[in-house]
């Protein structure tokens, strides 16, 4: 057959049909394989994107949780962290299981077959006074996808709220000087003074003779030891005890060295050093421990005295391992030929294990990573001892909740003689209650009982009927159920015995004229303060049901002024009084609470005047105390009297403490406060926090 040309087809009817339908043919294939590839193309095209877009929301879903639990995390922390935001940060990660590098990361399965995971990062970027800037970053990765989304926030944080304290450390008495670079010895005296720990101190400490010591004395200063010591409790110390008794004999049961502690023995003649029962060292200085105990080596005629000495402390030698320390668990002791572990008794040492039934004191906190005087440079440590405390917010004044608004005097006449007529409240609004009120009429009671109102406002407040206790001339203020406050420019309280009646609670606010308290806008002389739920009850003896608040009070010539704190040695006085810098004398028998910010000293007026208090609080003060002193004491520092008997106590009920301190520990309640309509005004923990929006920092 002979092919025709495309010349001839093209020429031809038919060859033309069947040029046409292959041209045809050819022209869709070419399209359909040219849509294949581009279909191959878009697929791996929208695969990628689908990828890149999902990275974004995988990042978003990661801000968007961790926005709400950093939300959550700061609205339930009862932590006040506007002196130390980075804590804020250290905590959160902390709780949310970061890694050491600081990120967390969230893993949401698995998304196109491929794992989305989001890397999330918290940082503090600038802090002001009272508040904060933070940056939350989260980093969504969608298999070789990533994208990475942030939104800052400001945190504000005032501390004139309420919340719940969740930790004090209980420690009988603590002298901590927060200020001072060389620090002034505590002197413990002679004549017969008893000590009954637990001491906690940064203080150095001057023992002196005839004086007997029980329980625990904790410091990471030095401690010397003189003639007539006898220690029945426990030494502990970073620090270098001296064993420098002259005359006398010193009989010590157990010292325990901290890691730097050392004993230096210079003696005044043989058997100086009567006994000794126990000394714990580190186990590290196992083969230096010649460096730790030393004696005075010189050509005085006392060498072998000291020599001796010597030998004994290291006879009675053991090892223990000092992190996290429990001395009831025999794995914290290291086996030795001078004191084998088979010999090893820590009842004999330490007394019995504290138990929920027993008030054994618990060694094993000294010794703990945490504890205050091996964490002197971290101030949030600090604070759990010697708690920051701020003057709570006053309740604020107006004429809605002044007593007397009617602008004309109330007054008060005597039985059958109306003529006669005793001004109780002033026209304006100032409370007095004097003799003639009291011995010649039935006026007796100021009833704040009735209806809703809390705060009450007086331009002065003054009781001045001098009674030998309480009687049926004293003065009771009726709070009912209700915590009443009163807020007035002065209180005084002179010579006299108060009655507050009711299962509520009374609290005074000293606001002084202006803002300036004067030494005469506050007294309280009282004789005799009864505290009772119930007109003719028994005395509840509760000192939260009686407070006194005020700021800074000055002398003329600048100085701080100085409180007599009650009125006699017969009555025991049951009261809460919290200032900013009060100095104060107890002149009665003290049992109640006294917490001074500023105030720098605390004096008893005479032995009798015995102490028994559930808190003093002044840590810039010093305490010199003469008699019985028992309670739980936080000052700067302590100056023993002689012929004291000093206990303080071992544990203490965080419930009362929290009660105690509550109203000035920074950002907690500022007591009962109100407004005229009689709903609280409490304060807050003011916390304040303001969300920036989101924004994407880049991707591939």
């Amino acid at each position: 057959m002979t092919r025709k040309s495309i010349s001839e087809l093209l020429h031809s009817k038919k060859g033309s049909t069947l040029i046409t339908v292959v041209i045809l043919f050819l022209f869709f294939m070419i399209i359909v394989s040219t849509s294949a590839i581009a279909a191959q193309s878009n697929i791996k095209r929208a695969v990628t994107t689908n990828q890149y877009e999902s990275a974004y929301y995988v990042a978003e879903t990661g801000l968007s949780e961790y926005t709400d639990k950093i939300t959550d995390f700061i609205n339930t922390s009862t932590k006040d962290y506007s002196g130390n935001f980075a804590q804020l940060v250290t905590d959160f990660l902390v709780s949310n299981s970061a890694s050491p590098d600081g990120v967390i990361t969230s893993d949401y399965g698995q998304v196109m077959d491929k794992p989305a995971i989001a890397k999330i990062h918290l940082v503090l970027d600038q802090v002001a006074d009272t508040s904060a800037t933070f940056t939350l970053t989260s980093q969504g990765t969608l298999n070789n996808s990533e994208r990475t989304v942030s939104k800052s926030f400001v945190f504000t944080q005032s501390s004139s709220g309420e919340y719940e304290y969740d930790g004090f450390n209980s420690n009988g008495l603590i002298t901590i000087d927060l200020t001072a670079t060389s620090n002034t010895a505590m002197g413990v005296p002679a004549n017969g003074t008893t000590l009954t720990g637990p001491v906690i101190t940064n203080k150095p400490i001057d023992f002196t003779s005839e004086i007997i010591i029980n329980s625990a004395v904790v410091t990471n200063n030095n401690i010397t030891i003189p003639n007539g010591i006898t220690l029945r409790g426990v030494l502990i110390t970073s620090g270098k005890i001296e064993i420098n008794t002259k005359s006398g004999n010193a009989s010590l049961h157990t010292v325990v060295l901290k890691k730097g502690g050392s004993i230096y023995v210079n003696l005044g003649y043989v058997n100086a050093l009567n006994t000794i029962d126990y000394v714990l060292v580190p186990e590290e200085y196992k083969n230096s421990l010649s460096s730790v105990i030393t004696y005075k080596t010189d050509s005085d005629t006392n060498n072998a005295f000291n020599a001796a000495a010597y030998e004994k402390i290291k006879s009675k030698v053991i090892f223990y391992k000092q992190l996290n320390f429990n001395p009831w668990d025999m794995s914290f002791y290291s086996d030795s030929s001078i004191y084998p572990k088979s010999n090893i008794n820590p009842v004999s040492i330490f007394g019995e294990k504290p138990t929920s039934s027993n008030n054994a004191l618990d060694y094993g906190i000294y010794f703990q990573s945490d504890f205050v005087l091996d964490n002197m440079d971290k101030p949030d440590i600090v604070d759990d001892y010697v708690p920051t405390v701020v003057m709570p917010q006053f309740p604020e004044t107006t004429s809605a909740n002044a007593y007397n608004q009617t602008g004309k005097a109330i007054t008060v006449s005597p039985p059958g003689n109306e003529g006669t007529r005793f001004e109780i409240v002033s026209a304006n609004n100032e409370f007095r209650y004097y003799s003639e009120i009291a011995y010649q009429t039935n006026y007796r009671t100021l009833d704040l009982s009735q209806g809703s109102q809390k705060v009450y406002s007086f331009e002065s407040f003054k009781v001045e009927v001098p009674t030998e206790g309480v009687n049926d001339k004293t003065l009771t203020i009726n709070v009912g159920d209700k915590d009443v406050s009163l807020v007035v420019k002065s209180f005084n309280i002179v010579n006299a015995s108060l009655k507050v009646v009711g299962t509520g609670s009374l609290s005074v606010y000293v606001t002084g004229n202006n803002g300036v308290t004067k030494p005469t806008d506050l007294t309280l002389s009282i004789f005799q303060l009864g505290l009772y739920n119930t007109e003719g009850g028994e005395n509840q003896n509760d000192p939260t049901k009686f407070k006194v608040f005020v700021k800074s009070v000055y002398n003329t010539d600048g100085s701080l002024y100085n409180l007599s704190l009650g009125n006699n040695q017969r009555f025991d006085l049951y009261a809460s009084v919290y200032s900013q810098n009060l100095n104060v004398t107890f002149d009665s028998p003290f049992k109640g609470a006294f917490v001074s910010i500023d105030g720098t000293s605390i004096n008893k007026s005479g032995s009798g005047n015995d102490i028994n208090s559930p808190l003093i609080f002044a840590p810039k003060a010093i305490f010199e105390n003469r008699g019985l002193t028992t309670g739980f004491i936080v000052v700067k520092n302590f100056k023993f009297g002689d012929w004291g008997d000093l206990s303080f106590n071992q544990q203490f009920d965080k419930n009362t403490l929290e009660d105690i301190l509550g109203p000035v520990i920074a950002g907690s309640t500022n007591g009962s406060g109100g407004n005229g309509s009689g709903t609280t005004n409490p304060g807050t923990n003011q916390k304040i926090l303001t969300w920036g929006s989101s924004k994407e920092l880049g991707g591939d």
